[in-house]
C-alpha cells in the first residue's frame, strides 16, 4: 500500500532529506488559505467524498559555508494539482482514501545568493504525476474547526525518513459550497551534506487538501 502523497514539499530539496525536524501549526482563521472557504464548520464531515485537489504554496532556505563566504538559495513555487481522481471517505475516527492521484505542473523561482550580494534567479519548470493510492489515516476531531491526524498525511514519502517516528499533525476544516477544505501550515528545518560539505535548510508549506461532498 502506497502512502497518499498530498502536498508537494521543496521539491528542489526533497531528494537531500536526511534529518529533519517538523512542527505543525493550526491555521489561525476559520477564512484562511485563499481558498475562499467559510466558517461555517457545523456541518458534519462524516460522509463520501471526491478528491478534488490540492493547493500548495512552498519556501525553502538551503545555506552553505564555502570558501567565498556563506551562499544561499531560496525556492519558492505556488501549485494546484490537476487531473484529480479517487475518492475518500471520512467517518467519526479515520479518514480512508481509495485510488486517490493527482498530477501538478508548476514553475519553481531560485534566488541565489553569496552573503547578502545577489547571483541571479532563473524559474525552473517542476512537473510530478502523484499516482493512485489507497490507505486509511486515523484522526481526532478537536472541535469544528480543527482535526489531529495520527500522521503527516499531507507530507510525500520520503526514503531517507523512514526511521522518523510518525508526527501527529493539526488541520483547520472549512467548507466552499459542498466541498470539505482540510488546511494546514507546516514549518521544517534540518541539515544535509552535499559530497561532504555541510548545508543546513528551512522552509514552510501551506496547503489545502479538497474534496467534494457527494
Amino acid at each position: 500500500m502506497k502512502k497518499m502523497r498530498l502536498l508537494l514539499i521543496v521539491p528542489v530539496i526533497t531528494a537531500f532529506f536526511i534529518s529533519c525536524q517538523k512542527e505543525v501549526d493550526l491555521q489561525n482563521d476559520n477564512n484562511q488559505g485563499g481558498t475562499g472557504g467559510t466558517g461555517n464548520n457545523n456541518k458534519d464531515i462524516v460522509g463520501d467524498y471526491i478528491f478534488a485537489g490540492v493547493d500548495g504554496d512552498t519556501k525553502t532556505t538551503l545555506s552553505v559555508s564555502t570558501p567565498l563566504g556563506a551562499s544561499k538559495t531560496i525556492t519558492t513555487a505556488k501549485y494546484a494539482s490537476t487531473s484529480n481522481s479517487g475518492t475518500i471517505k471520512i467517518t467519526a475516527d479515520k479518514l480512508i482514501y481509495t485510488d486517490v492521484a493527482y498530477s501538478i505542473n508548476t514553475t519553481q523561482h531560485v534566488q541565489l545568493f553569496l552573503g547578502s550580494v545577489s547571483l541571479g534567479d532563473q524559474d525552473l519548470p517542476y512537473q510530478e504525476d502523484s499516482p493512485a493510492s489507497s490507505g486509511e489515516e486515523a484522526y481526532v476531531k478537536n472541535s469544528n474547526d480543527s482535526l489531529t491526524f495520527s500522521n503527516a498525511i499531507f507530507v510525500a514519502d520520503n526514503p531517507f525518513q523512514t526511521n522518523v517516528p510518525p508526527s501527529p499533525m493539526g488541520t483547520r476544516i472549512s467548507w466552499k459550497g459542498d466541498t470539505l477544505l482540510l488546511s494546514i501550515k507546516q514549518t521544517f528545518a534540518g541539515s544535509i551534506s552535499q559530497q561532504g560539505t555541510p548545508a543546513d535548510f528551512t522552509g514552510s508549506v501551506v496547503g489545502v487538501m479538497k474534496m467534494k461532498k457527494k
